[in-house]
Parts: structure tokens; C-alpha cells; sequence
């Protein structure tokens, strides 16, 4: 005979006796155990935010005020590669070289009015021919139709111009509804509804794309005035350069430009937005654990670019600074990155996570991405010391030069 036992627990070991006769005292088997593991190929979470700047967390040094404990819970219970940057620190671009593994000038997005290649592979479409059941849900930008690769679709409108955080059009599988919330709620709702459909029975690879805390800073209501009358990490020195700076910073308009004494209150406001993204993912982890699939979830937490909130006067990214080009990378992967493992000799990008997606997901063929499996990099069989900044002129944005870096 043979029994099927389902629901086990990953990374743990069970013991167990076999009797053919319960009523039978004593007619039990010797006591025997067996061991379950991790699965070949993982379920895959990938967490994007928008314009989150790296040091905003605990686990990378974040304000003594704000705790980020389900964030940093991919951090401690996995790797965090405390030198990631993007490559072009500009929304469309950047989420153009997560999907692809390219940088902008071979994805073709190279501003924000752009698109990429659409005959380029992506992880999507590559997970989804090797079984993977795939899913957006959140700001994907370069489009708000469903895309090429993704079984299941959530895309918000947003960069309207007006409030983007509360009740918001989404295009839900090709279908354009209004719903009527904030933003990060009803994204965190729509994953959870997604793991509650999909998740115990399937293969996943899901994208959650958060709007925040991209600015206008507009948080939930639960948290709006959270941080009222903290003291915010404003920059040691908000004015701005005196001497040997690029001349076309005298040329910065006011939309890319903030005063000393106006950092704090937008710092209040970003933070709010952040911790409603940490308690969001809250819930999604306690939801992974309750569906016994959390420790066969490869987790990789990122955002599509920093931002400059202050430093030098400026508020904005696009530039090569370090404030606009560093964003967080953690990756959480029991069994295959230890504990609180820290990366500080390599340098991780933006188009190294197509490829470690593909390298969790043991998918081999030459895809001739630009980067590297942050797998790779984290037990060091891959080394990278040095890399390649690009900007390239975007339409509305003529004040800021075409750059490399």
C-alpha cells in the first residue's frame, strides 16, 4: 500500500512507524524518519519598490526611529549585498533591465516614454515555457496591458499626475477596473488573494511591484503622522556644491531641487510610506508560512533606483550619485544562502536578477544577459569589482545630459 502525505514542512525531518493493525497493541514498526527538503526548483518572489533609497532599513543602517522587521527578515535569514546599484537610475529603464538582464541600450527603454525590445526574452516568458506559473502584480510602467510571459496579470495606472496611491485604475488581465483603496494595501490584498489561488498548489514565479514610496508621498491613513515630530536624517550638508561639480546642476529646475528645511517633511512622509510596505509584507510572509511554502520561496527584495532626498539640495534620481544609483538587495533562500550572510566585496546590479532567477529556477541556455547570478557572486564564483553607469538624454529632461559613469 502507499499513503501520500502532503502540506510538510521544507528544510525539516519527520519520524515516523508503520502499523498494519491499529487495535493490535504494540504491532508498530521500528521508529524510522525521513528527511524533506527544499525543492529542485523553487517558488520565486520578487519584491520591487519604487524609488527606495538602500539605506532607508534596519539592516542596512536605517534611522534608529524606523523598524523594518519583515524586510529585514530577508536580509537576516539570507544574503544582503550591501554594494547593489542600478544601472540607470530611471524607472522604465531600470525595470527594463530587471526583466531582461540588459542594460538600457540593448533592452531599448532607455527614458520613460519607452518601451523594451519586445522579441527580447524576459524571465517571465522563459519561466513560463519551463513550467513556472507567472504573475505581475503592481507598477510594471513600461506597459499596463498584460505582457508577453505572465499567466496572471495586475498592472496599476499610475504617473497620472494626480494622487497615484488611492483609487487607482488597475488592468487586471486585461480587464481596466477602479478600485478603491490605497495603492500598497490593495497590492498586498492582491498577493495574498494570489497565494491563497495559486500558491499551495503551484510553481510561481510573482513580481510585487509597490508604487511607494515613490513621491508624491502619500501614505496609508494607518500610518499618516506615524513619524510626527521625529527627528528625520536629513543630510549633513542640503546646500548646494560649491566648487567642481558638472555646470549643469546650475540648470536643475525646481521640481529636482528641495530646501534644507523642507527635507524633513518629505522624509516624514517617505518613511510613513515604507512602513506600510513592511507591514504589507508582514502579512505575505505570515501567509507563506501558513501555506508551508515559505522556506521553498526564494525571496529577493530590490527597488528600481535610489533617490537623492536632499543631499546637495537635490531631490531627484537619474544622476550617478550614490544616493540615486545604490538601492537595497537582499535575497532570502534557506538551504543555499546562510543567515545573515553579507556581501560587501562584490558588487551586485539590476541586471544581475533575470539571470539569478534563472539560475534558482535551474534554467540553463545563453540568454547573453549583462549580468551575473547574484548566487554566483554571493559564494564568489562569479567576482565583480567594478561597473557601468548610464544615462541616456530623456525627452522632457533636457537639463540633464546623456552620461556615463
Amino acid at each position: 500500500q502507499e499513503a501520500e502525505l502532503t502540506d510538510l514542512t521544507a528544510n525539516s525531518t519527520f519520524m515516523f512507524q508503520l502499523s498494519a493493525c491499529p487495535d493490535t497493541s504494540g504491532n508498530w514498526s521500528q521508529l524510522d524518519s525521513f528527511h524533506v527538503g527544499t525543492s529542485a526548483r523553487p517558488n520565486i518572489l520578487l519584491i520591487i519598490l519604487d524609488d527606495a533609497r538602500f539605506d532607508s532599513y534596519s539592516c542596512n543602517g536605517g534611522p534608529s526611529f524606523f523598524q523594518t522587521p519583515n524586510i529585514d527578515r530577508i536580509a537576516n535569514e539570507g544574503g544582503n549585498f550591501k554594494n547593489a546599484f542600478c544601472v540607470e537610475s530611471f524607472c522604465i529603464p531600470s525595470r527594463g533591465s530587471i526583466v531582461t538582464g540588459l542594460y538600457p541600450h540593448k533592452h531599448g527603454a532607455v527614458d520613460n516614454s519607452s518601451h523594451i525590445d519586445p522579441s527580447l526574452p524576459t524571465a517571465a516568458t522563459i519561466l513560463d515555457s519551463a513550467g513556472y506559473f507567472t504573475a505581475w502584480i503592481g507598477k510594471y510602467h513600461m506597459a499596463t496591458v498584460p505582457q508577453p510571459g505572465y499567466d496572471y496579470w495586475l498592472a496599476s495606472m499610475v504617473n497620472t499626475g494626480t494622487d497615484e496611491y488611492n483609487n487607482l485604475k488597475y488592468n487586471c488581465n486585461g480587464s481596466v477596473k477602479r478600485i478603491y483603496n490605497h495603492d500598497t494595501d490593495i497590492l498586498t490584498d492582491s498577493t495574498l488573494s494570489f497565494l491563497d489561488r495559486f500558491g499551495a498548489d503551484s510553481l510561481f514565479f510573482l513580481t510585487l511591484a509597490y508604487h511607494a514610496p515613490h513621491n508624491p508621498y502619500i501614505p496609508q491613513e494607518s500610518f499618516d503622522g506615524a513619524y510626527s515630530g521625529i527627528a528625520m536624517p536629513v543630510p549633513s550638508d542640503t546646500s548646494k556644491f560649491p566648487v567642481n561639480y558638472p555646470s549643469f546642476l546650475d540648470q536643475v529646475g525646481e521640481e529636482n531641487s528641495i530646501s534644507g528645511s523642507e527635507v524633513s517633511g518629505e522624509y516624514e512622509k517617505y518613511f510613513e510610506l515604507l512602513a506600510g510596505v513592511d507591514d504589507g509584507l508582514g502579512k505575505i510572509f505570515q501567509k507563506l508560512d501558513d501555506l508551508n511554502i515559505m522556506n521553498n520561496t526564494c525571496i529577493i527584495f530590490t527597488s528600481d533606483n535610489g533617490f537623492i532626498l536632499g543631499e546637495h539640495g537635490l531631490f531627484m534620481k537619474l544622476l550617478a550619485y550614490d544616493a540615486s544609483s545604490r538601492v537595497p538587495m537582499f535575497i532570502r533562500y534557506p538551504g543555499h544562502i546562510a543567515d545573515s550572510t553579507l556581501i560587501t566585496d562584490q558588487m551586485a546590479l539590476n541586471v544581475d536578477i533575470a539571470p539569478t532567477i534563472l539560475d534558482l529556477a535551474s534554467i540553463e541556455g545563453n540568454y547573453s544577459f549583462d549580468g551575473v547570478s547574484m548566487l554566483k557572486l554571493a559564494d564568489h564564483s562569479a567576482t565583480r569589482t567594478e561597473m557601468y553607469y548610464e544615462f541616456m538624454k530623456a525627452q522632457g529632461i533636457s537639463k540633464v545630459p546623456y552620461m556615463r559613469a
